[in-house]
């Protein structure tokens, strides 16, 4: 999954390319807008994102980029061992960094009003290290919405039978107070929606016989795994070898992967951090229910 929501500078680049269609913000602006370059806001999520414009943009982003299933999402967000918020089971705070969202006494984006820079907040990392998964922008999935989990499928998957009118998005935005930012917490949404809240985040599976995300490719020839770590030549992409960086090529975020092969060779946008397999149940723990009289929508 993505380590962080898909900035401003990936989606401009998106459209440029020609396969992705400008945003708005014009159905809930908030007093914020749409995030543009143009104001500053390279590295801030893209928001003003309809569902089909978030699809569109995770399948430019990488080779077999698309939208998240819910189960994916959640499990990205509380791990194994089904955490509160993704960062733990203490509330988060504006002054420890954990997310961008509206505490009653600083008001929206921890007071700016908005949108912060993606991965700001870094103390409120995951389990598997993903950011701003709680807060910042909320994020499409690929599912229709459900009322319930009854029947919902147990692989991982979509839920895209039967048909619905909704799409569900989660992880709280920069205009939501505490309760929105459990990782339980999830809505129902049109897909036409175009708000200053809601951006992407995207998903892929990975890729490299080693594990470590890197086509394996080293020729250049579009054979996969035809540079194997035991004394092949490593021309292009990877050897095979994990974590091991190819010589000929600059590593400008210094992570190990080669800039010719990274998904995010700024260390900004994309980026990927490995989920690894597991089971878990979705929805809220004993006494994380919603509170008598809860009228926000989507509470599980």
């Amino acid at each position: 999954i993505a380590k962080y929501e898909l900035s401003v500078m990936a989606h401009e680049a998106c459209e440029a390319a020609g396969t992705c269609s400008a945003p708005s913000t014009e159905d809930a602006d908030y007093s914020w807008g749409t995030n543009r370059s143009a104001n500053e806001r390279s590295d801030h999520p893209q928001n003003g994102l309809q569902w089909q414009q978030a699809r569109d943009a995770c399948a430019w982003s990488s080779v077999g980029g698309r939208l998240p299933s819910e189960s994916e999402w959640e499990y990205a967000a509380t791990g194994s061992v089904h955490r509160k918020y993704p960062w733990g089971s203490e509330n988060g705070t504006c002054g420890l960094r954990t997310a961008v969202y509206s505490p009653p006494d600083v008001g929206p984006g921890c007071g700016a009003g908005g949108t912060w820079s993606v991965g700001s907040m870094v103390p409120g990392a995951s389990a598997v290290g993903a950011l701003d998964m709680a807060g910042n922008v909320f994020e499409w999935c690929e599912d229709y919405y459900q009322s319930s989990y009854a029947g919902a499928p147990d692989d991982g998957s979509a839920w895209v039978d039967p048909v619905g009118a909704n799409r569900v998005r989660r992880g709280g935005s920069f205009k939501e107070d505490a309760w929105h930012l459990r990782v339980a917490e999830r809505a129902r949404v049109a897909p036409t929606e175009r708000s200053a809240t809601m951006g992407v985040r995207c998903v892929r599976e990975l890729p490299g016989a080693d594990g470590d995300g890197v086509p394996d490719d080293g020729d250049r020839s579009g054979t996969a795994g035809d540079a194997p770590c035991a004394g092949g030549e490593t021309l292009w992409c990877d050897d095979n070898c994990p974590n091991t960086t190819n010589p000929n090529q600059a590593d400008a975020d210094a992570d190990g992967v080669g800039d010719l092969c990274d998904d995010s060779p700024d260390g900004v946008s994309p980026g990927f951090v490995a989920i690894p397999a597991g089971t878990f149940w979705m929805g809220s723990l004993e006494g994380q229910a919603c509170p008598t009289g809860y009228l926000g929508g989507g509470c599980p």
